[in-house]
């Protein structure tokens, strides 16, 4: 039978305990044995020593008898009466120590009788000589003396008796005195038996399994098969057989997650501190296109020759961050002359528990060309389409003007086709800012500036249609000082502040704030709001509200006089800030628009 680890552990418990709880029963009834052997001897020397007194006592009083004869005193003298007193006494603890070993109980009665009977004598023999009675006191002084003859006999018969009674108890003692010290002994030489029994029990059935245990976990903590397998039923077998069938799972694992690793698209590569790869994907060999293998490779080896030292200051940078690093940088793709540079994004993230930094690289190179066609492309419409409807604008003004005299009906559709040509280059205007702002063809001019700045110019160019339509503008809260465009700011905060006059009853007041948001040491944001208090937005309209040709109320008149590019433009000039753009609203209330460019 199998036995679990607390069964072994209750066994190097109780087994010890056992044995000392026997050990302890057994020496306790030698104590007892040879306490008893003690007591029989003192007993015997104490019967043995009163029996003496008395018969000495005895002694004395006859000898106190015959002088008191000799002289003819009548009366009993004082140490006759002591010697009377000492010899009831002597009596009297004879009896109870007698009494205390029953089997010498009824012979030492007839001696305590006898005593008592000669005491009798005696105090008859003194009565009748003191009443001058001579020839009875002679009669039963004759009487005491044979009773203290068979008494001086039976005493020295008892004395032998427990002279005899002593030497058993004593060689009784000794005996007991041997086997306990014996014992004590064997107690030493079999406690260091069962311990080493015991240790070796406990060698066997758990240290030398507890030792494969670990040696197996040894090779499972380093990616290795467990070698050796525990036998039995117990926790540690439990845990072995765990550990075999996690190898197993961390097998399959490995091969699951090296097969996503080598199927997947990007590039995906380990770099130890000193950045070198350590480990890399089968997309990885085909970036990099390089028979020799990549493990050890130093990674500015492997990186353009203007982009070494800020892919180094980068992945610096992500050692000691807690979020990815992401960055673009050109690759060295190919060996010897057929060298190329390819671009890629990469997303660096450091593992401090593996002291590793894991790395993603894309290839952008077929979208870097896209970008390049894309910019070529609004260059293009840039010249080929505004141009031409540029000059159709001008022959319509010069049409219209006072130079020639047209009919009436002429000269009207003459305006409305000045208007519609007007609306169509503003719509091509905004929607080629937009393709300018994300393909990055804009690049933005950046300067110091201030939130109160960027309000001072935006109302200077609302200001009068706030005016006319009685809607006050104010703004509230500190001045952040910041870089960016201003330009282009301005431009959102026109847009911001155009939108909400459009929907602002008269009389109603629009509320600018800037403030300072600092979501962490190194991430501060300058945000502005503009807070109006016109009709407000639908909660299902605000998620698409930034898009292109999106518009709260499409039947609205006033939604009909724009084109639904103004906050799509906001949005990307705010993110070519690396800022963000968004709105809160509630419907009869009003509505906030708000955008946050970073400080740092």
């Amino acid at each position: 039978m199998a036995l679990t680890i607390p069964q072994k552990v209750l066994i190097l418990l109780t087994v010890p305990v056992l044995f000392e709880v026997g050990l302890v029963t057994y020496v306790t009834s030698l104590f007892d044995q040879i306490e008893s052997s003690r007591l029989k001897a003192v007993r015997s020397r104490e019967l043995t020593t009163h029996v003496n007194s008395i018969v000495n006592l005895h002694a004395q009083r006859v000898s106190l008898l015959i002088t008191r004869k000799m002289k003819g005193q009548k009366s009993e003298t004082s140490e006759e009466t002591t010697l009377k007193n000492q010899i009831k006494s002597e009596i009297g603890a004879l009896r109870l120590v007698s009494t205390s070993s029953p089997t010498a109980q009824i012979k030492w009665k007839k001696i305590t009788d006898l005593f008592a009977e000669i005491d009798r004598a005696f105090d008859e023999a003194s009565a009748a000589y003191t009443s001058g009675e001579d020839l009875k006191a002679s009669m039963i002084w004759a009487t005491a003396q044979n009773k203290v003859a068979k008494l001086i006999t039976l005493a020295n018969q008892l004395s032998d008796d427990q002279r005899i009674e002593t030497q058993k108890s004593e060689a009784e003692y000794e005996i007991y005195d041997q086997q306990l010290r014996l014992t004590l002994k064997m107690s030493l030489y079999l406690s260091a038996l069962l311990v080493f029994a015991l240790a070796i029990f406990f060698n066997n059935s758990t240290t030398i399994r507890l030792n494969k245990l670990m040696r197996n976990t040894t090779l499972l903590s380093v990616g290795k098969a467990p070698q050796e397998t525990i036998g039995g039923g117990d926790e540690l077998a439990k845990i072995d057989k765990i550990h075999h069938q996690m190898h197993e799972i961390l097998t399959q694992l490995r091969q699951k997650e090296r097969a996503i690793l080598d199927n997947a698209a990007e590039a995906i590569c380990s770099l130890d501190a000193d950045l070198k790869l350590t480990e890399f994907n089968h997309a990885a060999s085909r970036l990099w296109n390089r028979t020799e293998s990549l493990i050890g490779t130093r990674l500015v080896e492997l990186v353009s020759d203007e982009d070494q030292e800020m892919v180094i200051s980068k992945l610096e940078e992500a050692e000691t961050s807690t979020t990815e690093v992401r960055f673009e940088a050109r690759i060295r793709s190919g060996e010897g002359l057929s060298t190329t540079n390819l671009d890629t994004a990469w997303a660096a993230t450091w593992s401090q528990a593996n002291s590793a930094l894991y790395c993603v690289l894309t290839d952008i190179s077929a979208r870097k060309k896209l970008d390049q066609l894309k910019r070529e492309y609004v260059a293009m419409l840039s010249h080929d389409l505004r141009t031409p409807l540029s000059s159709v604008q001008a022959s319509l003004e010069i049409i219209s003007s006072e130079h020639f005299q047209l009919p009436d009906n002429a000269r009207q559709y003459i305006e409305r086709a000045e208007r519609g040509l007007k609306l169509s280059l503003a719509l091509i205007n905004q929607l080629l800012e937009i393709e300018k702002m994300e393909s990055g063809v804009i690049a933005l001019e950046l300067d110091a500036v201030s939130t109160q700045e960027l309000f001072n110019k935006a109302y200077s160019s609302v200001a009068s249609l706030a005016d006319n339509r009685r809607v006050t503008i104010k703004y509230t809260g500190p001045t952040i000082e910041f870089v960016a465009d201003p330009n282009r700011l301005v431009q959102v905060l026109i847009n911001l502040l155009g939108n909400a006059l459009k929907f602002s009853e008269q009389e109603t007041k629009i509320t600018v704030r800037g403030e300072l948001r600092e979501e962490s040491i190194q991430a501060k944001f300058a945000r502005i709001s503009v807070t109006d208090q016109g009709r407000g937005i639908p909660a299902e309209k605000l998620e698409q509200i930034f898009d292109r040709f999106q518009q709260v109320d499409p039947n609205n008149e006033k939604e009909k006089a724009g084109s639904g590019l103004g906050l799509a433009i906001c949005k990307a000039i705010v993110e070519a800030h690396g800022g963000r753009i968004g709105i809160t609203s509630t419907i009869g209330i009003g509505s906030t628009f708000w955008f946050e460019i970073p400080v740092t």
